[in-house]
């Protein structure tokens, strides 16, 4: 599932948000690419504040490997107010087309949809006093 070398993404791996956290616990945190290989670990964020989980490509791939039922499993788990879009992998509509199509096929409501595809990010956005 891992599309380079393992150790790559050692510095994305959720675990290590907790010692980050201690130190700027009041910071908002966005994992980016879903942790890759290490996606389970972020079933654990539901218990850390202002911690956020992307999309880009990281949903794709844990689609293709164990369905889309189960990475719906996981968004819910984290908690859709959690999960923020991201289409930055590789760059193409083609691929930004295949995370939103994903999206639209999960069973979330609209509202849940608007949420993960901006809202969230949005709100992120405000709290840090940064314009959109």
């Amino acid at each position: 599932m891992a599309p380079w070398p393992p150790g790559s993404f050692d510095v994305a791996k959720p675990e290590l948000i907790y010692s980050l956290k201690k130190y700027v616990p009041d910071a908002p945190i966005i994992i980016g690419h879903m942790a890759y290989q290490s996606f389970n670990d972020l079933l654990a964020l539901r218990w850390w504040p202002k911690t956020y989980v992307e999309t880009s490509n990281g949903l794709n791939m844990i689609v293709s490997a164990y369905g889309i039922e189960t990475a719906e499993k996981i968004l819910r788990t984290i908690g859709v107010e959690r999960v923020v879009f991201g289409s930055d992998w590789e760059g193409t509509p083609e691929r930004m087309a295949e995370t939103l199509n994903i999206i639209d096929d999960m069973g979330f409501s609209e509202e849940e949809k608007a949420r993960i595809l901006g809202e969230n990010i949005n709100e992120v956005l405000d709290a840090v006093g940064k314009p959109r």
